[in-house]
């Protein structure tokens, strides 16, 4: 996400492909048709290599700009890349230790309702699939550990 979300948006709870820098995923995806290789994209969300100015905001956010954020970014970033990557992991490293992951946007998901009063991590995390596979039917999807 660092790479693809450098620069703040606009609106990043309503982010556009225009916000983000599909550069490097064009150049992946090229290396890999151009030697016949399937194509992965990793990962959507994460907790970490997050750019400094989500870092700085995230910790004043509602669960509901946290739902928000996660649903524009996952849109567009499937949306950008569907047809172009075979697989997606749609999210890393959130279950730790037989618990899950404690910082960052987790922390909020799991102690505030959002709008639909969903609250904790298997809700957030069943949306971040739902949003994934809304904006791409056919790629495979995958939690990464």
């Amino acid at each position: 996400m660092s790479n693809l979300l450098r620069n703040r948006p606009q609106n990043p709870f309503n982010i556009k492909i225009t916000d983000i820098n599909t550069e490097n995923i064009d150049k992946f995806v090229a290396y890999a048709d151009k030697h016949q290789m399937p194509k992965r994209g990793h990962v959507m969300i994460w907790y970490k290599q997050i750019p400094s100015w989500l870092e700085e905001e995230v910790p004043n956010w509602t669960a509901q700009q946290v739902y928000d954020f996660s649903k524009s970014y996952i849109l567009a970033l499937s949306s950008f890349s569907s047809v172009k990557i075979d697989e997606w992991d749609i999210i890393n490293e959130a279950i730790t230790k037989n618990d899950f992951r404690r910082n960052t946007w987790y922390d909020i998901v799991s102690s505030q309702k959002n709008d639909e009063g969903d609250i904790g991590f298997k809700p957030y995390f069943v949306k971040l699939f739902k949003w994934a596979r809304q904006a791409d039917a056919d790629v495979e999807l995958f939690y990464n550990d």
